[in-house]
């Protein structure tokens, strides 16, 4: 797999392993498209040094997220933070993490809807979403405004999910939670608008309403 553009730029941030970097490349991330002011300077200030690093290390985040959506634009069908991940070695063997192929999460797609029905939206679950291939596979044969519900357990591949669909410009529930004990955390609602994505980070309370509940009953968590 050839190397990222993501990872190019987050690579001259020396002053941290390339996993820790990421996370906070994720973190800031959200945190700014979602305005949240005190995780982006909490995070941020992990940098500040006396010679003022954190302005550096600011200026390569940045970068490294306009390169996410210059390849996104460029073709939306990859998975480019999912590959960016899987092609520095950061996903968690230990733990059993194996990203979807993306070819076969283009089969599943086909083969759970084999005929393209954009007439009216439908609601799409992922119990254990990772970046969020399976999703993206599957938004491409829906009606645009379709709405995705996706959970996972790993911090890092909630605020991928929540990045990818925002970039897709989807109707979304992400919730950082674990799916076999309906234990929520927190995470994101994902509003489609014609002018791009919205995001807002969700309280644990409606994150649990959300987990529990599922998207029945979404108008009940939102």
């Amino acid at each position: 797999m050839p190397k990222s553009p993501i990872i190019d730029v987050l690579e001259n941030i020396r002053e941290k392993h390339i996993r820790d970097t990421f996370r906070d490349f994720l973190s800031l991330a959200m945190s700014a498209l979602s305005k949240d002011e005190d995780t982006y300077r909490e995070v941020l200030e992990r940098y500040r040094t006396l010679d003022k690093k954190a302005d550096v290390a600011e200026d390569h985040f940045a970068k490294a997220l306009a390169a996410f959506f210059e390849e996104t634009a460029r073709d939306s069908s990859i998975d480019h933070l999912g590959r960016a991940y899987e092609s520095s070695g950061l996903s968690n063997v230990n733990t059993g993490q194996f990203f979807t192929p993306e070819s076969l999460s283009d089969l599943c797609a086909e083969l759970t809807l084999p005929e393209f029905d954009d007439s009216k939206p439908m609601s799409v679950s992922d119990p254990c979403c990772g970046s969020g291939r399976m999703l993206i596979s599957t938004m491409r044969r829906l009606h645009v405004d379709s709405y995705f519900y996706a959970i996972d357990v790993d911090r890092m591949c909630v605020d991928m999910c929540a990045l990818n669909l925002l970039a897709r410009n989807a109707n979304a529930y992400i919730v950082h939670g674990n799916t076999l004990s309906l234990e929520a955390y927190g995470g994101y609602i994902l509003k489609r608008s014609v002018f791009g994505g919205y995001v807002r980070r969700i309280s644990t309370e409606i994150a649990q309403q959300v987990i529990e509940y599922g998207l029945s009953n979404q108008e009940q968590a939102a």
